[in-house]
């Protein structure tokens, strides 16, 4: 994990999709000011929706009508519910469905793609299906991977999940998973203000544990005591050779020295238990070797023969495993 160091949103709303949408779906639009443009995490979403009918049944494929044709590619895999996500045992020609498939398409005519879901409108009553893949959940409100919804929420908002035996709430949906939000309304902002009627999870994403990062040095046992200095390594062109390079008052200060700099000589003062030691940047650590501190972009750099000058001259330095400096 070495470190080297060396010497307004433009987006488009494509408003005639929603056009299609709210004629055929029962959405009415609204007109708005523009949404604060919001930071989107950076999720590549492998999935997009279409809205349309049925127009032909296959073994193995439906073939979907659209703004275009597609064959859409069925399997055991492929789920066919309504908008409860209740399963529905066969499609019919004619009906009005949301396909969420896969991002990857031929270049056939038709082209083709795989089928994940496929929801059925079987209450012609029913608020607009609104597919996202969630990129953020601030707790009532998603972004979606695409940046082209914002889906607002409260906590009376009903929640339907597939396959899950828990109750979910609206702030439950983790990032990564795919949803479809229902509403009557949207606003014509980017992103597109969706306030949710009800929020329908087709897969619930697993959260991701948060790991903690590995660093060149974990900890440094200095004078028989141990200290946790998580930090890496620095390597630079202006060190002069290829030996690397540990923060200067970062390690010190962590084993309890007052580091003071005086820019008139450019002088390093380290205090601890009355004792003062005293380094200079440019000139060597240890007389006999040419290894020096090294002031880059205000930060003084040093090797680890820094424990040789606290600890005397014959101190042990040992790089032992699993990021760990042990000075004997």
């Amino acid at each position: 994990m070495k470190k080297i160091i060396s010497t307004a949103l433009a987006a488009t709303l494509a408003l005639s999709s929603f056009g299609a949408f709210a004629q055929e779906n029962h959405i009415t639009l609204i007109s708005e000011p523009v949404a604060d443009i919001a930071v989107i995490p950076e999720i590549q979403s492998d999935k997009l929706s279409y809205n349309g009918t049925v127009k032909e049944i296959g073994e193995d494929y439906i073939l979907f009508s659209g703004e275009t044709e597609i064959r859409f590619n069925t399997g055991d895999s492929t789920y066919i519910c309504d908008y409860d996500l209740n399963p529905v045992e066969k499609l019919k020609e004619g009906d009005t469905i949301t396909v969420v498939a896969s991002s990857a398409m031929t270049r056939s005519i038709p082209p083709q793609s795989q089928a994940h879901y496929i929801l059925v409108r079987t209450d012609e009553n029913s608020p607009a299906p609104i597919y996202a893949q969630v990129a953020s959940n601030s707790g009532t409100e998603i972004m979606s991977a695409d940046g082209n919804n914002r889906i607002v929420f409260d906590e009376n908002t009903p929640v339907t999940a597939n396959k899950i035996r828990i109750a979910l709430k609206g702030q439950d949906i983790t990032v990564g998973s795919d949803i479809i939000a229902f509403a009557s309304v949207v606003g014509m902002s980017l992103p597109a203000h969706v306030p949710a009627e009800k929020i329908a999870v087709l897969n619930l994403a697993p959260v991701e544990e948060e790991k903690e990062p590995e660093h060149d040095v974990e900890k440094i046992t200095f004078g028989g005591i141990t200290y946790e200095i998580p930090l890496d390594y620095i390597t630079s062109e202006l060190f002069g050779n290829a030996s690397e390079r540990l923060p200067l008052r970062i390690v010190c200060e962590a084993m309890g020295y007052t580091v003071t700099w005086n820019g008139a000589d450019e002088s390093i003062t380290l205090s601890k238990d009355g004792k003062e030691t005293t380094l200079y940047v440019g000139k060597p650590m240890v007389e006999g070797l040419s290894e020096v501190p090294v002031v880059i972009d205000g930060t003084t750099y040093v090797s680890t023969l820094i424990f040789k000058v606290l600890g005397g001259s014959e101190a042990d330095i040992v790089e032992a495993e699993q990021g760990v400096i042990e000075v004997r």
